[in-house]
């Protein structure tokens, strides 16, 4: 799929008013050019079961990052909590997101953050049964060796309504 896991390198802290310049070239210093920082939400984008999770709404940003040069368009950066993502996306690792507005241009079989009124996942989105929701799939495809559920899959399949939908970002990597 091209997904990338490396977190996304820390730059010192900045301010939304402050984003430094740099040359690359030394010879030249007529093409200067803003360094692309992103707000870094030090909130949980939740993979599975959101126990131990800290899901309050998402204020501001603990402090702005570099997504590099592999993520022009991304609009914000997120870490990952828990584990039905693997192996996409590892617990503790942060990925580069860009807000969707239109969610009517949701790609089915893509990544996103869904924030709804009560949660916030990180799931695979794929079309509903009914029209009016999305079915948000884990890749991690972990069965139940014992027990009642003996068989199913930890991580199953559900339906979110897309009109509890707050915000929606596609994952870049």
């Amino acid at each position: 799929t091209g997904r990338d896991n490396k977190r996304i390198p820390s730059e010192k802290k900045y301010t939304p008013e402050y984003t430094p310049e740099y040359t690359p070239d030394k010879s030249d210093t007529s093409k200067t050019s803003h360094i692309h920082l992103i707000p870094f939400y030090d909130a949980i984008a939740v993979a599975g079961r959101m126990s131990g999770a800290n899901m309050e709404p998402v204020s501001g940003p603990a402090e702005m990052i570099n997504p590099g040069d592999w993520y022009l368009d991304a609009t914000c950066a997120m870490r990952v909590f828990d584990e039905s993502m693997i192996p996409e996306y590892r617990p503790g690792s942060i990925v580069a997101l860009k807000e969707v507005y239109d969610k009517r241009l949701i790609i089915p079989g893509e990544d996103y953050v869904v924030e709804t009124t009560e949660y916030r996942v990180i799931k695979r989105l794929q079309r509903a049964s009914d029209p009016t929701c999305w079915l948000a799939c884990s890749v991690n495809q972990e069965i139940w060796e014992q027990g009642p559920h003996k068989g199913k899959l930890i991580h199953e399949p559900f339906e979110i309504p897309i009109d509890l939908v707050r915000r929606v970002f596609l994952v870049l990597g």
